[in-house]
């Protein structure tokens, strides 16, 4: 891990490919897939998603500019260093948010995995015991690096597109347009909400500014095949979920396996089981990702800490998600928009920009005669 422990002047050797990272993207966004429900759709059809995916497509592009040309200005620097040039001691800040960041999105689909094993598997389960055992094999995997954890996401990407196939193919050949009901119906408001909800769950955007730096490869390239190809994914498997059961599915918590139950017919017999090894592997990667993400910030906000932060993390992250399973405030909370849409654009919008405007005004008083602030960059190279 000492590649990614780096905070000073120096960036760090690239040690992975850009298409390693944008793989880990997928396993990890799947998991957007596989939760997303009308519940807390402020009243949004299923079908509604088909148009508000499209809408999710569109802010990805737009959200990631500032991002993008921060790695243009700062070669191979992640947005926590880059947050260390510009603003010195009074980037502790940055790196607190963004520690606090991944602990709520881990702690939201933790609590998402727990609600469905007490509502549709088995409602005796331990969640306490469940929370342990996730959240204890994903602390494991964080120790082990990030370099790892990419590397064991490569093989669970597989897994993913293998069970998302095979649902497609029992799905499709059974869709009827007469489950579609005409579009554009309800207010637009209504696909702009859902589009916002899936928008605001899309942590997978936290990859971008803090790996792609420090990979080699194509990395717009990268993001525009990754974002095409999961949402033309996704729509297919709204598509054909939509398709085959129609209305039905607007008032299940787990719309997604409801379907893949339906389609057990044939060779498919264990569909259902073959969703839940997707959703168990996913969660696995994502909340490895965020406890090593959220260790990182902790070092970037002191030399002398190392890997200890991710157990620390990993009991809070735990326990937070038994609080959201057990209390329907706190869901009300943390499925809808109040905090994690206003979280996430402070996050990957907000402080992008203000890291550009900084930027862009300690270089005009460089150019004044002014002495530049120290660390600033004094050229720019572009990533590819």
């Amino acid at each position: 891990m000492k590649q990614w422990d780096n905070t000073e002047k120096k960036a760090a050797p690239p040690i992975l490919y850009s298409s390693q990272v944008y793989i880990t993207m997928f396993v990890s966004q799947s998991l957007l897939l596989l939760t997303m429900n009308t519940v807390y759709g402020g009243g949004a059809r299923m079908q509604d998603f088909i148009i508000s995916v499209g809408i999710v497509f569109l802010l990805n592009l737009v959200s990631v500019i500032p991002s993008a040309i921060l790695m243009k200005l700062y070669p191979g620097k992640s947005i926590l260093e880059i947050a260390k040039t510009r603003m010195g001691r009074f980037a502790v800040i940055i790196n607190g948010f963004y520690l606090f960041y991944f602990i709520i999105m881990a702690s939201y689909y933790l609590s998402f995995f727990e609600l469905f094993l007490s509502n549709v598997l088995d409602p005796k389960v331990s969640l306490i015991l469940v929370s342990i055992s996730v959240i204890g094999v994903s602390a494991y995997a964080a120790w082990q690096g990030i370099e790892a954890v990419v590397r064991v996401a490569e093989l669970i990407a597989c897994i993913l597109v293998f069970g998302f196939v095979f649902l497609l193919l029992a799905l499709l050949p059974k869709v009827e347009s007469i489950e579609f009901l005409p579009f554009f119906e309800n207010n637009f408001s209504s696909y702009m909400t859902g589009a916002l909800l899936l928008f605001s769950r899309s942590d997978a955007l936290s990859m971008f500014g803090i790996l792609i730096p420090h990979t080699k490869g194509k990395k717009t390239t990268g993001f525009l095949v990754w974002n095409l190809a999961f949402y033309v994914l996704f729509t297919l498997v709204l598509i054909a979920c939509v398709g085959t059961m129609g209305g039905y599915l607007d008032h299940w918590l787990f719309p997604v396996y409801s379907a893949s139950a339906f389609a057990q017919t044939g060779l498919l017999q264990s569909m259902d089981a073959l969703f839940v090894a997707m959703w168990i592997c996913g969660l696995l990667i994502k909340l490895s990702m965020d406890l090593s993400f959220g260790s990182l910030c902790c070092r970037h906000i002191s030399h002398r800490v190392k890997k200890w932060p991710i157990f620390p993390m990993a009991g809070i992250i735990g326990f937070l998600s038994l609080l959201i399973c057990y209390f329907q405030n706190m869901q009300s909370i943390f499925f809808s928009l109040q905090l994690l849409f206003p979280v996430l654009l402070l996050g990957w919008i907000f402080i992008p920009v203000l890291l550009l405007i900084l930027h862009f005004l300690v270089k005009n008083k460089a150019g004044k005669g002014e002495k530049p602030h120290e660390g600033t960059e004094t050229s720019a190279k572009t990533t590819g």
